[in-house]
């Protein structure tokens, strides 16, 4: 919100405080390069050899859990594996004051993502850097390791008078590797319990999913780059994350030329692009030494462009085709990020608590005249576009539930003419229109059963169809709320039409309506805490600024320690955080423990 007073996490002052430290009696720390969720990438001074470094210090906050101590070290050991001129060096690995760091080679460049801020590349260099992390990736995919977070901030353009450019790969922390003891590794376990894995602007569809990913996905992620690189702009480009990803599994790439109409690919490009973006990972090329190939067959020259080298690209200014154009800090969404200026006061809860409500008084007040009318008739212009693009998603959307073996065939979808949403009212809610969650009213944590999916097997047909349009991405009308509405009704003892609810609700940012939604699926089936919609949305509306309180409630009512990996996945994996966010988790991360 313009004029609203930012301040710096708790991470952000930790990092700062360190400046002028020596760690490991030999690293003097300079300055900091940047911020991520798992750790502080700084400048500092080998004090022996009198060679400037990389050294990514581990959060204290973190030091002391053991899974993200093994993921800080699965990064120094996919580097270590590593040696190719285009991937950063590891040169150091230890622990300091009981927190883990690793050393790398410093490199004096600035990331894609800055050069792209000035729009799209000259297409000869677009194909050279290209090329350069293609053999990256052969090397890497051949070591057994992907790297799954591929992004303009993740590559470094380092380029010295008289050198020729190179290229490098960066940021190995979300990499999975190819180990037969690493089953139960944190990634692998993560990965199962619906954890998504990436930044939301260059993820693989399949990476949306929570599927496990392969080297095809980091290929994908490449051909985003490389649409970015030719463009100017990623091809999905929504203020919404959840919209991008969405777009990933449901929408059709649009074509480089409606976007820049003076660019004009050569056939070879274009079957480039369009086969490394493809859904299916079986249409993408099968390997990084495949794609190498396609792009050294290219024509000289590659591509045309017939206008001038700073003309605007198509959603530049104003609304860009797919919507606002998103605009990211230097690293990209996930990545380390520039320390925010660091106020000496940290400004108190009442005050914060305070802004909250003002923030909120003019959301409520529309909240409340849509519910006078019996349903939100302000959102409906907004969900009948939603539904138009819920119906397009159907068939992809149908296409996942046959692959999650829903014990049913789907020949034909009939769908309602009625494209209004509906919101029924049930739950606990106070005076004040909030939801109570009171002591008696959810199980207690001690004796609970082991948490599960209910949703992970087969689903009733009577259900079918909602979920499969809301596990595709899509958003569901007033017929297919109601068709759920009456099932719950007709089965009181089954949670699953209350989750499906509660999910396609958060998705639309009814968090009055999804939180007891998803207090009921709890007090249903407490073993229903196992679906990864519920951790995922109730984590995210903790920062709302009306109903983040009692997200937060239920959050500790219903997970208790449970939910602090899951929070801690989110500080670390997580591109679309704000500080308030982040600081609402790092709140929420303290009382748990």
């Amino acid at each position: 919100m313009a004029g609203t007073n930012r301040e710096p996490s708790a991470l952000s002052r930790t990092a700062a405080e360190r400046i002028g430290q020596t760690v490991d009696n030999r690293y003097r720390i300079e300055e900091v390069v940047g911020i991520g969720g798992l750790g502080v990438v700084y400048r500092a001074e080998h004090t022996g050899l009198r060679r400037f470094v990389a050294l990514k210090l581990m959060h204290d906050i973190f030091a002391d859990h053991d899974e993200l101590r093994s993921r800080f070290e699965r990064e120094a050991r996919a580097l270590s594996a590593l040696d190719h001129p285009n991937i950063v060096a590891i040169t150091d690995f230890g622990t300091h004051q009981g927190a883990p760091y690793l050393a790398m080679a410093l490199i004096e460049g600035q990331p894609l993502s800055q050069r792209l801020a000035d729009g799209p590349l000259d297409v000869d260099l677009a194909i050279e850097i290209l090329r350069q992390v293609l053999d990256a990736l052969i090397a890497a995919h051949a070591a057994g390791i992907v790297h799954r977070d591929l992004k303009p901030g993740n590559i470094m353009l380092e380029e010295r008078a008289g050198a020729a450019l190179r290229v490098r790969i960066v940021d190995f922390g979300l990499a999975k590797i190819a180990d037969p003891q690493a089953e139960g590794a944190p990634d692998a376990t993560l990965t199962k319990m619906g954890t998504v894995i990436g930044s939301p602007s260059y993820m693989a569809p399949e990476q949306t999913m929570a599927e496990p990913a392969d080297e095809r996905a980091d290929l994908y992620s490449l051909g985003i780059i490389l649409y970015e690189m030719l463009v100017g702009r990623c091809p999905f480009v929504n203020e919404d994350k959840l919209d991008t990803v969405r777009a990933h599994l449901t929408k059709e790439v649009p074509r480089p030329e409606s976007l820049r109409p003076a660019l004009a690919l050569s056939p070879a490009l274009d079957a480039l692009v369009f086969s490394a973006l493809a859904k299916s990972r079986g249409d993408r090329f099968a390997s990084a030494a495949a794609m190498r190939a396609a792009v050294d067959a290219l024509p000289v020259p590659a591509a045309t462009v017939t206008e001038p080298r700073d003309a605007p690209v198509s959603g530049e200014t104003g609304e860009s085709p797919g919507g606002p154009v998103e605009t990211e800090a230097p690293g990209g969404p996930g990545g380390t990020q520039p320390l925010p200026t660091v106020q000496e006061s940290q400004e108190s809860q009442e005050s914060q608590e305070s802004q909250e409500s003002q923030e909120s008084q003019e959301v409520e007040k529309t909240r409340e005249a849509d519910e006078s009318r019996g349903a939100p008739e302000a959102a409906t212009a907004k969900l009948t576009e939603a539904n138009h693009r819920g119906r397009r998603a159907s068939i992809a959307a149908l296409a996942i539930a046959g692959t999650l073996g829903l014990g049913a065939t789907v020949l034909a979808v009939a769908f309602s003419g009625d494209d209004g949403a509906m919101q029924d009212g049930a739950g606990a809610y106070g005076d004040d229109g909030m939801m109570n969650v009171g002591e008696e009213e959810l199980p207690a944590l001690d004796g609970r059963p082991h948490p599960y999916n209910p949703l992970s097997g087969e689903v009733p047909e009577a259900i079918m169809l909602p979920f499969g349009i809301v596990h595709g991405g899509g958003e569901l009308n007033r017929a297919q709320q109601r068709q759920l509405q009456e099932y719950q009704n007709a089965h009181q003892d089954d949670a699953r039409a209350s989750l499906i609810l509660a999910h396609d609700y958060a998705q639309k940012s009814w968090y009055r309506d999804a939180l007891p939604r998803y207090e009921r699926a709890y007090r249903i089936d407490p073993g229903a805490r196992g679906n990864p919609w519920m951790h995922q949305d109730l984590l995210r509306m903790v920062a709302a600024p009306t109903y983040g309180n009692r997200a937060m409630q239920l959050v500790r009512r219903i997970y208790g320690a449970e939910a602090i990996p899951f929070i801690q996945e989110r500080l670390i994996e997580s591109g679309d955080l704000d500080d308030r966010e982040r600081r609402r988790l790092e709140q929420l991360l303290r009382r748990l423990e």
